[in-house]
């Protein structure tokens, strides 16, 4: 083997090792569970914390850690209701938004926000 080829086997194998250890890290350390063991409520309030993470995903908010587990109807609460609500801004435009359109059916709709989606 030449040189020129052990080099770009070393580099190929740093790399890989690179790759798998950052994937070790990510996994351990990174990883987002849920503990539901100290949770004495449904189902349901588990896949509001669910949608919750899914939002903060999408937004770069970390709202899992002052998340309550008290429901707001999007298409009957007040603008103050919504500001209260970790993770909603605009709540002036979800307003907007549910006069415009009649309502939200699915959470994913203040996808449909402006600024929000």
């Amino acid at each position: 083997m030449t040189n020129q080829g052990k080099f770009i086997f070393l580099f190929l194998m740093v790399t890989l090792v690179a790759a798998l250890l950052v994937g070790f890290v990510r996994r351990t350390w990174f990883h987002q569970t849920f503990d539901t063991s100290e949770l004495e409520v449904g189902s349901e309030a588990i896949a509001q914390m669910a949608e919750a993470s899914i939002a903060s995903m999408l937004f770069g908010e970390n709202i899992i850690s002052n998340f309550s587990l008290e429901k707001v109807n999007l298409n009957t609460a007040s603008k103050s209701e919504l500001i209260s609500f970790p993770g909603i801004g605009l709540a002036e435009r979800i307003i907007t938004r549910r006069h415009e359109f009649g309502g939200f059916t699915e959470i994913y709709q203040l996808m449909n926000v402006k600024d929000i989606g």
